[in-house]
This record gives C-alpha cells, structure tokens and sequence, in this order.
C-alpha cells in the first residue's frame, strides 16, 4: 500500500488521535491534539497541515505556515514526524515535497525550519533536498 500525502481540510477525531499518537515521537512528551486545536490550526490564513495516510492511519505530519513580512513573504516548515514504524521508507521526502511544492504553487521565494542536530535523519534529508544549512542564533522566550 502506498503512502498519500494530503493537506488536511477538515478536522476529525480520527485525524487528532493520529496526530495525538505522533506528536511525541516528535516532542519526547505526551501531547493531546483535539478537534479544536485543529479547527483553530486550519483556519488561520496561510497555514497547511499536511498529512502521511497509509490506508486510514495517519503515519505522518508536517506544517507549512507562511509569514508576511515587510520585505517578503517565507513559508515556515514545523513538526516534521514521521511514525517511528515508517521510518526509512521515504516518506518523510514525501511531505517535504508536497510542503515546497505548496510554497512554491504560493509564489514563495523562501521556505525555512529549524531541525535539531541530533536529528541526522532528518537533517540529511533536508539538505538532500536543497535546503542549506544558515548560521544564525536562534532564540526562545518561555513564559
């Protein structure tokens, strides 16, 4: 059976105890996704939630959000996970795609993310698909 890769349109149950189930392979803690933290993900302006199906099971997620600025537009690529079951098969390359394809179909000239480096996997495959490494400082306030 081949993996589909779709962007969510419609909130379901299903679709929240999928992404409920994937989360902490990404976060290292449990995480519950609701229906409506996913209405209120889908309805902002600008952001694709994208999805790996294999069959009915979510095997994977990804979301693209793009950001206007003053200067341009970026497309923003966060919570990239696939099922720690599916690994190796390609399908992280599969949403990857299906997210650059969307900016670029959006007339986006930027897509950015963040992977940490204990991600080989991840990391490797990111720059297999062109994205270059830019050193920075990347900051965070908690509250």
């Amino acid at each position: 059976m081949d993996v589909e890769i779709k962007i969510v349109e419609q909130a379901s149950v299903e679709l929240a105890h999928g992404l409920t189930r994937l989360l902490p392979q990404l976060l290292g803690k449990e995480h519950v996704v609701n229906v409506d933290t996913l209405n209120i993900v889908l309805s902002q302006p600008g952001v694709k939630l994208f999805v790996a199906l294999l069959g009915n099971e979510v095997v994977g997620t990804a979301q693209l959000s793009v950001i206007d600025r003053l200067y341009a537009p970026i497309a923003w690529v966060d919570g990239v996970v696939v099922d720690e079951n599916q690994r190796g098969k390609g399908i992280a390359g599969k949403l990857m795609q299906g997210l650059l394809d969307a900016a670029r179909e959006l007339g986006l000239h930027e897509v950015c993310l963040t992977s940490n480096p204990k991600r080989e996997a991840a990391n490797h495959l990111y720059t297999k698909l062109g994205f270059e490494l830019y050193e920075t400082n990347y900051y965070r306030y908690k509250f």
